[in-house]
């Protein structure tokens, strides 16, 4: 991609996070994204359709960096603790501030909520392939992920509450991988 595009890109995205930051997303207008980032309408429209559009290409690059770590806690569930370490030091800290503005209860249909819970659901249905009851198990576990991670972004969790998680992470997924195993014979 042309790295002017990348820039107009970069410097949209930057200002419809400065917009966030004082502003209601709904109140948000193109025209004041448009100035925040020192480019004309229709630049902004030949990159982006709409300002959803511009929440979800956030929202996504913040997935891509969450994704690898997703299959290890699946791989290995004991690691936990360890993976949700790794991702509050590399990720979640650095980029609280965004994290918390894209986790705003307005972009409960679209952005990193909908996005994160997309996620965690399709890898948990993806690892437990024959569970019983495994539509459901998929909604809570998602929900209870994104709840761990809002609790880290807003400094909320103790090294002892995610070794809670850890164990009960581990003791349900042993069940849910003998259930499945059973099931797959």
């Amino acid at each position: 991609m042309d790295r002017r595009i990348i820039k107009t890109k970069t410097n949209i995205k930057k200002a419809m996070l400065v917009c966030l930051a004082s502003h209601y997303f709904s109140d948000i207008t193109i025209d004041a994204v448009c100035k925040e980032a020192q480019c004309s309408r229709s630049t902004f429209y030949a990159h982006y359709d709409n300002k959803k559009e511009v929440i979800d290409a956030i929202s996504e690059e913040i997935i891509e960096q969450i994704r690898p770590y997703m299959k290890q806690t699946f791989e290995k569930p004991e690691d936990f603790v360890t993976v949700i370490d790794t991702l509050s030091n590399q990720l979640y800290q650095p980029h609280k501030d965004v994290i918390k503005l894209l986790l705003d209860p307005e972009f409960r249909d679209f952005g990193l909520e909908a996005h994160l819970l997309t996620l965690f659901k399709e890898q948990f249905l993806q690892t437990f392939s024959h569970v019983n009851g495994r539509a459901i198990l998929a909604e809570m576990y998602a929900a209870c992920v994104l709840c761990n991670i809002q609790s880290i972004v807003e400094n909320r969790s103790t090294k002892e509450s995610q070794i809670v998680i850890e164990t009960l992470k581990t003791t349900i997924f042993q069940v849910l991988q003998e259930q499945n195993q059973v099931k797959k014979s």
